[in-house]
């Protein structure tokens, strides 16, 4: 802000490494054909962005004004996707980071061209090895789907995120094989097909026991997941290249040895789904491993063209029309962040700090449409700026004036922020501001002044956003009760046939029902994970909640071990029960969602069959009403 900054290759260097961070950010990681069109995307509007905001740079009143409708349009992407939401971001964080440092009208034009050839470099240069790509069509579904198992986050089961995607590869999977020419090809895509299913709902079925109190439990558990990630790993590596099975057969030994580890000390109904799912991948590594019907490079069955642009032109007014009202979320959060961020443009020019605009380059990296997730970011991000302030000015006293050495450290912590980035937000932020320091420092800037700057911006940013996210909040976690209703429904819908053993799913089949559980339970678990960091009132205690959740869980369990493994004449009879106990408990947390509390329930008899007395336990807990309190009755069922 103290005027136009020099032009300098010290300048050059910013502007051409930093961009590098924010594209890549972008990435979706995995499709080619997305990760151009996000990472283009993301390009156009940062440049576009650094254009406007070079522009108007030289009025701090200008700046402001144009922040508003900048903002306001960027926390509106959120509509458009999860990856709309990350371009609107950093196209944000480009605007804050250019309008901040203010430049004359030729640097302003460099810096946005630069922008532009920088993430077309970086783009291109991610997405290098499309061209090596061997498998396509049929062959390239079936490696992503299994890569998005070996994918997983950690080596819980519990890692919903990257199952489900796994399961849109699978749908494309089925759509890729019924239209292929060949009757043989098609019986073998049939086989991993339903293998895939397989592998999947069992997976998830895993997810309670991933919380087992019995150590022993958890670890062979954990062994046991990892070695299905690894295998998962070399099939999908094996499919795609030839050379590249031999490592299956090893894979194949480490998930059977971890297999009978964990029949040793689980439950049988866990050793049941576990074996399930093995048989099920090694089915499929014995397809990969034999001659395959399939060509080496399959081209059949390439993706469903795009729509038209008028098709799909109507189909975003369509979106953009339909979150027009102010209790939707992305517009409450739009308007929110466009008033929190023209505040924290005026709060860094008033202050006349050292990198001022980190302010609200800060309030446009953490702002979340979710008063649960602001508060969880903001927390993260003071947390991850002390440590990795704290980092760089060991770093760079020890690098300073070694430039190959800064510029080794530059690309470690921005390794670091991506690796991180959905992982842990507080180690990714340590990453980000080991990089901003140590690439200032590289190019000729004396940062030891901006730390403490650093810090103060992150902490003036901070009670700014939750300032707006508290004074108008948006309460996700408010629709516990109502997703909880959601996923008793539709567990009714599943358990009913899987319990009876009969083929009466409904529209759609089974893949429908299971898939509608699924979805349900994740939605489910997302509204709890927000009631848990929102503070203020719930029409359904967290603490309840997570104990109807549990139950919830355990019952998807026992119904999806029934419908693999087939259902026995004890489950026929409990099917009425079952299903009745379900209708109950969606009816009384439609209820408690509607605002109208949790009403009582006359209980029918208690049955013996397990997934029964699971679900009589989530009736236990809302007959408790009130908040639970210590030793209550939510306590004694989780444990």
């Amino acid at each position: 802000l103290g005027g136009p900054r020099a032009v300098g290759l010290g300048s050059l260097r910013k502007s051409i490494l930093a961009l590098f961070l924010l594209v890549a950010i972008a990435d979706p990681g995995r499709g080619d054909a997305d990760r151009l069109r996000v990472m283009l995307w993301t390009t156009v509007w940062g440049a576009a962005a650094a254009l406007l905001a070079g522009a108007v740079s030289s009025s701090v009143v200008v700046v402001t004004l144009v922040a508003i409708p900048v903002a306001l349009v960027c926390g509106f992407a959120g509509t458009f996707g999860p990856r709309g939401g990350v371009i609107g971001m950093l196209t944000l964080v480009v605007y804050s980071i250019f309008a901040g440092t203010p430049t004359a009208m030729d640097a302003t034009l460099r810096d946005a061209l630069l922008y532009l050839a920088g993430g077309v470099v970086v783009t291109f240069a991610a997405l290098a090895p499309w061209a090596l790509h061997r498998a396509r069509g049929s062959r390239a579904a079936i490696a992503l789907f299994h890569r998005g198992i070996a994918d997983l986050p950690d080596n819980s089961a519990a890692s919903i995120g990257s199952v489900v995607h796994a399961a849109r590869v699978r749908d494309i999977l089925l759509t890729l094989h019924a239209d292929h020419p060949r009757p043989e090809v098609r019986a073998w895509l049939d086989a991993l097909h339903e293998d895939a299913r397989t592998i999947r709902v069992a997976l998830l079925g895993l997810v309670p026991a991933t919380a087992s109190e019995d150590p022993a439990v958890e670890r062979a558990l954990d062994a046991f997941v990892t070695a299905t990630r690894m295998l998962c790993g070399r099939v999908a590596a094996g499919v795609t290249w030839r050379v590249r099975r031999g490592g299956i057969p090893q894979a194949r030994a480490v998930l059977a040895g971890a297999l009978d580890e964990l029949g040793a000390v689980a439950s049988d109904e866990v050793v049941a789904l576990a074996t399930t799912l093995a048989d099920a991948l090694d089915r499929t590594a014995t397809a990969i491993c034999s001659p395959w019907p399939i060509r080496a490079i399959d081209r059949a069955g390439g993706p469903e063209p795009l729509p038209s642009l008028h098709t799909r032109a109507v189909d975003e007014r369509r979106r953009v029309a339909d979150h027009l009202r102010m209790s939707d979320p992305y517009l409450r959060h739009a308007i929110r962040l466009a008033v929190v961020f023209a505040v924290g443009e005026i709060a860094a020019h008033a202050i006349g700090a050292p990198h001022a605009y980190w302010i609200p380059m800060t309030v446009a990296w953490v702002s979340r449409p979710a008063l649960g997730d602001t508060t969880v970011r903001v927390t993260a991000r003071l947390i991850g700026t002390i440590v990795g302030v704290c980092a760089s000015a060991l770093a760079v006293q020890v690098l300073l004036g070694h430039d190959a050495a800064l510029a080794i450290a530059v690309g470690v912590a921005g390794a670091l922020a991506l690796a991180m980035l959905t992982a842990n937000y507080a180690v990714a932020v340590t990453g980000i501001t080991i990089f901003v320091f140590t690439l200032f420092t590289l190019a000729g800037e004396v940062v030891t002044s901006s730390f403490p700057a650093r810090i103060e911006a992150t902490l003036i940013a901070g009670v700014l956003i939750l300032a707006g996210a508290f004074i108008w909040p948006t309460r996700t976690g408010g629709r516990l009760a109502g997703s909880l209703a959601a996923y008793a429904r539709a567990l009714a819908r599943y358990s009913e046939p899987a319990l009876r053993g009969d083929a009466s799913w409904g529209d759609g089949g089974r893949d429908a029902a299971a898939g509608a559980v699924l979805d349900a339970r994740t939605t489910a678990a997302a509204d709890f994970s927000e009631a848990e960091y929102e503070l203020g009132g719930h029409r359904l205690d967290p603490q309840h909640g997570h104990a109807v959740l549990e139950a919830l869980h355990a019952a998807t369990f026992q119904s999806l071990l029934r419908d693999l493994e087939g259902a026995s004449a004890d489950d026929r009879e409990a099917a009425g029960p079952v299903v009745t106990e379900l209708t109950d408990l969606d009816a009384r947390l439609s209820a408690a969602d509607a605002g109208s509390g949790v009403p009582p329930r006359s209980h029918p008899d208690a049955h013996p069959h397990p997934i029964h007395r699971t679900l009589r336990r989530a009736h236990v807990v809302l007959d408790e009403g009130g908040r639970p309190q210590a030793g209550s009755t939510a306590t004694r069922v989780s444990e």
